[in-house]
């Protein structure tokens, strides 16, 4: 027979059975199934009878007519816009749903603003009202729709529509009176769950529209006058009562607890499934109850009143999902009628069924099958769901299961029972709702109390998720605690539930094995019980999550440990060991099997949460066996029947000490034995929370501590001495330590004191045994012992200070031992904080220090023992020591020799001893140490500011020490006169270091300097300020003169701004005097000659000598500024910054100009030797500042001044007809600059004095001019220069005076009579005189009258003519004089333009650009030519005799531009003389160039002017085309290949660079220089022969310019191949470019050029582009030029390329190469929209045709050459006339028209019987398109002569290739 818990039926049999049970009710005889299931083996063989179908009854479901919607009705009375809202919100789609309610928003907030604003009904507060019936038929199904978004706008809007009172009182209304009660059902029930959603927003707004328009209102039951109908009636808010609580909210509440699918549907009818009010009626009325309460039986089966519910498509929410978030929200609206509302019967009667159920409360588990529900249990006899409600559900799965929201909400549901929230019944509320829901309608049916019992006990231990338990605890607790008789409940409960279980089971096996049967009558349950006591299934789960370690939360399952065990009753946990020791095992199972190692931070906690537990479990355990022990109490529980007596400890004979006494022994055995285990706890916490327990024990249980002690002691000493680690050891001590500070009883204070006494005694005696037992003392030995000692001394002092054998073997010990002991310091500070005898404590102390002071001990060791003496000290628990002499001393040196050496911890060694230097020197030692460290930073800083070699690691350790000597050590007398002397150094090293190092460490040490300034300047007043401010400023004033020091001259006055201090900047800038000292080391004459082309006023013949250049400046700093222009630099800063100090001191303004015209002559001939600037050093950037600057200066303080009678009154005190005092501050600083020029006459205070009269004769006038020029003729014959100055500067500035014409026609008159004897002399002067006045050719100012021009002319001739020896400087002024008069003379015919143009050739005969006098004379020779050229186009005798004269001037002209010099070659004025050069060489004939033209003059092209390189690009452009003409010939004529057919060799050296796109002068061509030299590489490929072009193209690859410096350079100008940065060339044009147009200053100009010349590339030579391009290892940067070029090029080149072969594009003209392509045999076609060339060749009427076709990225990738047709050639043949056109056009970068002309010509002469050269097996050459000509006499094979000539230079033998015999 089979067991009775289990029946041997199968599933499907009991299955059958119990239908057949449930479809005879009341019968006691179930029928015997006659018929079995056929045998799978029957099946298998085909035995079986056919399945007999089963009838299947039509549904008895009529679904009624759709419920109209409302709209259709009221849609013609609203507005249009308002219906199309309102149609789109019964659209399935959210985004429509959502963009509809938005616009419902928009019309109800301005409906709401113009209700508000006018104050009267407006006729939208009509509309709204009107549509009001259409809102609440969509309201219900907004508000669970699964878009958080609908929901939330859905809650917003009807908060909205309350708020405006029209519409509020007509929705109350509705839902109060008016309205259907299955619609106000849906409504109220929506909108509860719309108060209650998951989302936080949805539930905010949703509880303030409920809070506002619902009010709760209980009354008893009745219907006379109190009924809440009559009596209360309020239009404000709808009035929840009783009755409308149970009869609309709850019931609709209840449904969607149980089954939200069913809600959800019903709120959504889909079209399928229509269903009308009296369906929802039985859906959302009161389960299974008319109005009257009886029972009624549902009619249809669930399956028929339940549809198919599935997930739309559309939904993003799962069913799943959907359900939980309807369910939390119906759960959140149960709560909140808990809380507001008292129970009744009335409100009870419907909750009563819904909180009897099983299947309501699997809310709180987490799995799919709760224990205390199952479905199959759950049938009465008759086969009914017990109770109606679980005809709402279709599932016996949990709904907690995978939800945990839902298992919240269930927790929270509990909480609100058990008396938390709002309610007022508190504590109460569990009995006042659970008392009155008892159900009776069957009298299986568990009771509310048992069911939620287990319900709570059984799912609060399993629950896994931390949320849900972090929610769990308070209500659970307050079940326990306030449910006294929980435990026992539950196990009724399952008792109970379990024999209901095992009833149905046996009536299953019963009717599935018997043939009749009966019904078995169901007999008492009791709780089952055994020797530990009753059986709890919740108990073993309690146990389980115990040894589980709380599920995984210790720190908040343990603290709440001891109120479950509180509440668990002795029926449960028997007061037996075994029993007890079953509870605590599961505890200690969670240490054992590791339950707590979580993560490490938390670790510690976990395990100090579950020691407090197990302590506070202890100590109730222990309280409560001896309360259940007292008077007559016997150890054991009542037995039942089923119980047996125990044997053992737990029978009636056993006292309360054994079991406690066996309890406590048990558990202080684990724990000790844990301590050293599992149990991962800090040792001070265990030590508190085991003190719990000896504390509260002595109360009750003192005698019962023995064991306890016995087991700590035990543990103390085998793990303080015993083969343990250290860390155990330490553990056991600080254990203790622990323990001895919280005891308070005196009984355990006196056990563990002498439980610490005999542990330091012992620890003690092991020391002196190791002294005995050793003869070396081995420190590692007695470490152990030492460190024992140590903590015992520190923790428990107090307890050891009466042991007085202890300490006097300790101090005899300590005394003899010292030299030991050193090594162990600690101990000895113990020892000395322990030992209250002063001497004694003393006399330790100057032991120990001199036993530091003479040890061995390596520096590391020390101090590491010496930081442990000085954080003692720093405790303040050596403020009684002293030394005793200087035992330290050397030490102290070695610790600072370490600190300077980098060594931080010394540094901090040597702060710490000076911060407390009593207990280790005394004051002098402490001194010496300071002064030390001072010396050594001054050392250190005087070599940083001259040069960067200095030991940076020393001095920053030294800065580091004295700033924490500044910080930390109090401040002495001593102290502070020591560090006096390095402030003005540290100033230096703070402030001006940093302007000129980015040396990291150099700015580490300026940055510690600062921080010292710093902490001086906070303490300025207790210091000598005004002698460290002397010193700063006198040190600041030599740094700005001194050349040697590495310091900017701006570097000082930079640092008087940032550090601000008490110096004024001009305090530290050199004086007048001191300036002058200065500049008279320096030059009066220009530092070369050339600059007389810029300057007028300068001569060309007047530079310093070399007897005066000895003694010019020859230091200069590292940025090659002299002292002069350091300091003057310095002064001009200032100047600009402050413009105050301008005014005050304009005598400064001088020496800016002076600077500024020594910076412009450096910038103007950077190669030349300056006395101030050291050109090769100084940046041109600063020079261009220096001269900005003092333009800039002289332009505020000499602007506005002139006006009145100033220059009058200037004029007449410069001449001695007015006093001093009539002038002004500007026009004593004239005068001063005057006097200045006027006493020594030199070119550089004549340049001074012209720059400020520019300034000041802007405002002058006629009068004023009159009177300067009066002013200059006065000074002429005393100083030449400065009248010269003043002439030029009125001539330039001012108006144009009558005198000055005078004087013009004086100067004339006067050279007429000077005789060639005095031309040398005061005939120069009178010419230099007369150059200065001339007027601007391009005025209106006439210079000389015609016929006294002619006289001056004369004159000049005369001299030129005769026998004097005249100087060169002559021979400059005159040439310049003729360039002013030569346009005076051009209608005058004569002899002078003879001598005027032999005068040019001399000059060029006898010039040169390397003569900086030359050079003078040269451009103003080149001057003169250039306006008589001028002259030439208007003036036909010049131009006839220029036409005489031309060649050999313009030859002349050509061999100095092609002498290349680089000397100077960045010379400005050289450059000058060029571009005039280049100028007149524009016209050249092509006859004066030759083919070495191009080579000669290539390096004009590297000129500094971009002028200069524009105009030689031109020039050699057509010695490119003359070369190309040259080549070509004798290519053609050379038969033997004896001509050199390469690239001009000077061109390609300058190609054989890159660019420098960044700083010329840093190395790397020029852009500009480079690009040129490309264009005239790609011009000589115009119009050249296929040879030349050939051995062009093989030079180019055998040099890899190309790939090598062409293509990268050009790339890197556009930015090709950078993340997004390639120049964009979508607005240009690429094809064409026109050089004059090149801007330097404009940014595009260069990337276009370089564009242009990539086409040009592409166009004459793709073959090398395109073999570079494949052979690129990086792929990016591959693909970012295939598409560059795809994107800018490609497109240009095909149509370039189409056009050019098509045939009505090409001149009727062609190359003899080319031949006509199109005729009566050969036609061409071209197709431009798919980029393809059609040829087609007609034989005999036949045609034969080939493709090609250009790629998109043609020339990268090849053009594709596709045979078409055939015709009369073998395939090997065509094939191979395909293959040559290939490599003509893709290898030998010949163009299609190219291919196609020699395709022609190959095809026939095939068929004219040409034969092939048997080399090449080619009929037409590919290189020189030769035929093959040179036969072999023995074989009569033909051969091309290139093909033949290179088989000879390959073979070395002159044989035929085939035949092999002789050939020549």
């Amino acid at each position: 027979m089979p067991p009775a818990s289990k029946s041997s039926a199968s599933s499907a049999t009991r299955k059958k059975h119990a239908r057949k049970a449930a479809g005879s009710e009341g019968s006691n005889i179930i029928p015997q199934n006659t018929k079995s299931k056929p045998s799978k083996k029957e099946i298998k063989k085909g035995l079986a009878p056919p399945p007999k179908k089963s009838y299947i009854p039509p549904s008895k479901f009529r679904p009624p007519p759709p419920q109209t919607d409302p709209l259709d009705n009221l849609g013609s009375l609203l507005p249009a816009e308002l219906v199309v809202i309102l149609r789109r919100l019964a659209k399935k789609d959210a985004v429509t749903k959502g963009r509809a309610l938005e616009e419902l928003e928009v019309w109800i907030r301005e409906t709401k603003d113009e209700h508000k604003d006018i104050g009267v009904d407006s006729e939208k507060i009509q509309v709204l009202v009107l549509m009001l019936p259409i809102w609440l038929h969509r309201y219900p199904a907004l508000c669970v729709h699964p878009s958080r978004r609908i929901r939330h706008l859905t809650a917003s809007l009807h908060v909205m529509l309350l708020e405006i009172p029209d519409v509020r009182d007509n929705i109350i209304m509705f839902l109060q009176d008016s309205g259907p009660e299955v619609q106000v059902s849906q409504i109220l029930g929506s909108w509860c769950l719309s108060a209650w959603d998951v989302d936080r927003g949805v539930a905010l707004t949703g509880t303030s529209g409920w809070n506002n328009a619902v009010f709760t209102r209980q009354f008893e039951s009745g219907t006379g006058a109190d009924s809440p109908r009559s009596q209360y009636h309020d239009l404000s808010r709808v009035v929840l009562d009783d009755v409308k609580i149970a009869q609309s909210l709850l019931p609709f509440i209840t449904t969607t607890i149980l089954d939200p699918s069913s809600t959800f549907l019903a709120l959504n009818p889909s079209p399928s499934m229509a269903s009308s009010d009296s369906a929802t009626l039985s859906r959302f009325g009161t389960p299974g109850h008319t109005s009257s309460g009886t029972h009624v039986r549902n009619t249809l089966s669930r399956e028929e009143q339940k549809p198919l519910i599935s997930r739309p498509e559309d939904d993003p929410e799962s069913v799943e999902d959907r359900n939980a978030r309807i369910r939390v929200a119906a759960i959140g609206a149960l709560k909140w009628v808990f809380d507001k509302c008292t129970p009744t019967p009335t409100l009870v009667l419907p909750l009563g069924a819904l909180l009897s159920s099983s299947m309501f409360w699997t809310i709180l588990y987490h799995d799919a099958h709760p224990p205390f529900h199952q479905a199959s249990h759950m049938r009465s006899e008759t086969g009914e769901a017990e109770g109606p409600l679980l005809s709402l559900t279709s599932t016996t799965q949990g709904f907690g299961f995978g939800q945990t929201i839902v298992r919240r909400a269930g927790w929270g549901i509990v909480h609100t029972l058990m008396g938390g929230g709002e309610s007022k019944l508190g504590h109460e509320r569990w009995r006042a709702w659970i008392s009155q829901a008892e159900p009776d309608l069957t009298e299986h049916t568990p009771s509310a109390p048992g069911l939620i019992s287990s319900a709570i006990l059984r799912s609060a231990f399993v629950e896994l998720d931390p949320v849900v338990r972090s929610c769990m605890w308070e209500p659970f607790l307050m079940f326990l605690t306030k449910i006294n008789n929980a435990w026992l409940v539950n196990c009724e409960y399952e008792s109970s539930f379990q024999s209901k279980s095992l009833q149905v089971v046996e009536s299953n096996s019963v009717s599935g094995s018997a043939v009749e049967g009966t019904v078995t009558t169901p007999t008492k349950s009791h709780p089952k019980t055994d020797q530990d006591g009753l059986r709890s299934a919740a108990y073993a789960e309690f146990l389980a999550f115990l040894s589980l370690g709380c599920n995984g939360s210790p720190l908040n399952g343990y603290p709440t440990l001891i109120v479950i065990l509180s509440t668990i009753p002795g029926e449960i946990l028997h007061p037996t060991i075994a029993s007890l020791s079953g509870f605590f095992d599961a505890l200690w199972s969670a240490i054992d099997g590791h339950a707590l190692s979580t993560l490490s931070s938390e670790r510690a906690r976990s395990a100090e949460a579950f020691l407090g537990a197990w302590a506070e479990c202890l100590v109730w355990t222990t309280r409560k066996l001896i309360k259940s022990f007292d008077g007559s109490q016997t150890p054991t529980i009542a037995h039942n029947e089923d119980t047996h007596p125990t044997d053992g400890p737990s029978s009636d004979n056993e006292s309360q000490k054994e079991v406690s006494r066996a309890l406590i022994n048990l558990q202080f055995g684990k724990l000790v034995g844990e301590l050293c285990g599992a149990l991962r706890v800090e040792a001070y916490p265990a030590g508190v929370k085991v003190s719990v327990i000896f504390e509260k024990m002595e109360g009750f249980a003192s005698d019962l501590l023995d064991e306890a002690w016995v087991h700590i002691s035990s543990y103390a000493r085998t793990t303080i001495f015993g083969p343990g680690d250290e860390v155990r050891r330490q553990f056991a001590l600080s254990f203790l330590a622990a323990l001895h500070q919280h005891l308070r009883s005196d009984a355990s204070r006196r056990r563990l004191e002498v439980l610490i006494s005999g542990i330091a005694d012992e620890a003690l005696r092991k020391c002196l045994d190791h002294n005995k037992s050793i003869e070396t003392n081995d420190e590692t030995l007695m470490t152990k012992e030492w460190s024992t000692i140590e903590i015992l001394l520190d923790r428990f002092g107090s307890a050891l200070d009466h042991d007085e054998v202890f300490n006097e073997i300790l101090d005899n010990y300590l005394t003899t031992e010292m030299p030991l002991l050193i090594s162990q310091p600690s101990l000895v500070l113990s020892y000395l904080k322990y030992r209250a005898i002063p001497a004694r404590r003393l006399l330790t102390w100057h032991l120990l220090l001199s036993a530091f002071g003479s040890s061995s001990l390596d520096l590391n060791k020390r101090v590491t023992i010496l930081n442990t003496l000085l954080a003692a000290t720093h405790q303040g628990g050596l403020a009684w020591a002293t030394p005793s002499g200087k035992e330290l001393q050397g030490f102290t040196e070695q610790l600072l020799a370490e600190a300077f050496n980098g060594s931080s911890v010394s540094s901090s060694m040597i702060i710490s001893i000076l911060k407390t230097p009593g207990p280790f020197i005394d004051a002098s030692a402490a001194q010496d140490l300071v002064s030390s460290t001072v010396t050594t930073i001054e050392s250190h800083i005087s070599p940083l500011i001259r040069t960067s070699s200095t030991s940076y690691q020393i001095l920053r350790s030294s800065l580091n020490l004295i700033l924490a000597l500044t910080q930390d050590v109090p401040s002495n007398p001593h102290t502070e006169v020591l560090l006096a002397n390095i402030w003005p150094r540290l100033f230096v090293l703070a402030f001006v270091v940093p302007h000129c190092s980015s040396n990291d460490e150099e700015l580490e040490a300026a940055d510690l300097a600062r921080k010292l300034w710093k902490g001086w300047k906070d303490r300025s007043d207790k210091h000598p300020v005004a002698t460290v401010t002397r010193e700063v400023r006198r040190l600041l004033s030599d740094l700005l003169t001194d050349t040697a020091v590495r310091p900017r001259p701006l570097a000082a006055l930079h640092a008087l701004t940032n550090a601000d201090v008490d110096i004024q900047p001009l305090a530290v800038i050199p004086s007048l005097s001191e300036f002058d000292t200065m500049l008279k080391s320096t030059s009066t004459d220009p530092i070369d000659g050339s600059l007389a082309i810029l300057e007028p006023l300068v001569s060309p013949f007047t530079m310093d000598s070399s007897t005066r250049r000895v003694r010019w400046n020859r230091n200069f700093d590292n940025s090659g500024f002299s002292p002069y222009a350091r300091g003057v630099t310095a002064l001009l800063h200032v100047l600009t910054t402050d413009r105050h100090i301008a005014r005050e001191n304009m005598w400064a303004l001088r020496h800016a100009l002076t600077l500024a015209l020594f910076a412009s002559e450096v910038l103007q001939v950077p190669g030349a030797e300056s006395p101030v600037f050291r050109g090769q050093q100084v940046a041109a950037s600063e020079l261009k500042e220096i001269t900005r600057l003092a333009q800039q200066v002289a332009s505020f303080l000499l602007t506005n001044v002139g006006e009145g009678s100033w220059h009058q009154v200037i004029v007449d005190v410069l001449l001695g007809k007015a006093p001093l005092s009539k002038l002004d501050t500007t026009g004593e600083f004239v005068r001063l600059v005057f006097e200045q020029s006027k006493l020594h006459d030199t070119v550089r205070d004549s340049l001074v004095l012209h720059t400020v009269l520019q300034h000041v004769l802007r405002n002058a006038t006629k009068e004023d001019s009159d009177r300067w020029v009066e002013l200059a003729r006065s000074v002429e014959d005393q100083a030449l220069q400065t009248s010269l100055a003043i002439s030029l500067a009125v001539i330039e500035v001012a108006p144009e005076p009558s005198r000055l014409d005078r004087y013009r026609n004086e100067l004339a008159s006067k050279l007429s009579g000077i005789p060639p004897s005095m031309a040398n002399t005061t005939g120069f002067r009178i010419l230099r005189c007369l150059s200065a006045v001339a007027p601007d050719p391009e005025s209106d100012v006439i210079f000389l009258p015609q016929q006294r021009a002619v006289f001056v002319v004369q004159t000049l001739q005369a001299w030129m003519g005769s026998d004097e020896d005249l100087e060169e400087r002559v021979e400059s002024e005159v040439t310049l004089v003729l360039f002013n008069l030569v346009p005076i003379l051009q209608s005058i015919q004569g002899a002078h333009w003879g001598f005027i143009l032999d005068l040019i050739e001399s000059n060029l005969e006898n010039s040169t650009f390397d003569d900086s006098d030359g050079v003078v004379i040269l451009s103003r020779t080149l001057r003169l030519l250039t306006i008589i050229l001028d002259l030439t186009f208007s003036n036909k005798y010049l131009r006839v005799l220029w036409e005489q004269r031309s060649k050999t001037i313009l030859v002349l002209i050509r061999d100095l531009l092609a002498a290349k010099t680089d000397q100077m070659s960045l010379s400005v004025p050289r450059a000058i003389c060029r571009e005039q050069a280049l100028s007149v060489l524009q016209g050249i004939p092509r006859s004066l160039m030759d083919e070495n033209t191009l080579s000669t003059m290539y390096h004009l092209l590297t000129d500094v002017s971009v002028d200069n390189q524009k105009m030689a690009y031109q020039m050699l452009q057509q010695a490119a085309v003359t070369r190309t003409e040259h080549l070509v010939v004798e290519a053609g004529v050379d038969s033997e290949s004896m001509v050199t057919l390469d690239l001009p060799h000077e061109l390609v050296a300058l190609l054989q660079s890159n660019v420098n796109l960044d700083d010329a002068e840093a190395g790397g061509q020029d852009p500009l220089a480079y690009l040129l030299g490309w264009m005239i590489i790609f011009d000589l490929f115009t119009d050249i022969s296929l040879k030349v072009k050939t051995a062009y193209i093989d030079h180019l690859r055998t040099l890899d310019l190309i790939g090598g410096y062409f293509l990268p350079n050009v790339f890197e100008i556009l930015g090709v191949g950078r993340s997004g940065n390639s120049f964009k060339l979508d607005p240009w044009v690429v094809d064409e470019y026109w050089l004059p147009l090149y801007d330097a200053d404009a940014p595009p100009s260069l990337h276009l050029l370089a564009a242009h010349l990539y086409y040009r590339a592409l166009l004459t030579i793709p073959s090398l582009v395109r073999t570079w391009w494949e052979e690129l290892k990086d792929r990016q940067f591959s693909a970012a030029i295939a598409a560059f070029t795809s994107s800018y090029f490609s497109p240009v080149l095909i149509a370039s390329e189409l056009i050019h072969v098509k045939p009505s594009s090409r001149t009727a003209v062609t190359t003899a190469a080319d031949g006509a392509l199109n005729d009566e045999t050969f036609n061409v076609r071209v197709a431009l929209a798919v980029n393809e060339v059609t040829a087609t060749f007609t034989v005999d009427d036949q045609q034969m045709e080939i493709g090609i076709k250009l790629p998109v990225g043609y020339p990268l990738k090849p053009v594709d050459v596709r045979p078409i047709r055939r015709v009369g050639v073998p395939e090997k043949v065509w094939r191979k006339w395909l293959f040559v056109v290939q490599q003509v056009v893709t290898s030998h970068n010949g163009r299609i028209v190219d291919g196609l002309a020699l395709f022609k010509k190959t095809v026939s002469l095939h068929f004219e019987g040409q034969v092939e050269c048997a080399i090449c097996y080619s009929i037409i050459h590919v290189v020189d398109r030769s035929l093959p000509t040179k036969p072999c006499k023995t074989c009569k094979n033909r051969f091309h002569a290139g093909c033949l000539y290179k088989w000879f230079n390959t073979s070395h033998s002159s044989s035929c290739p085939l035949c092999r015999s002789d050939i020549m």
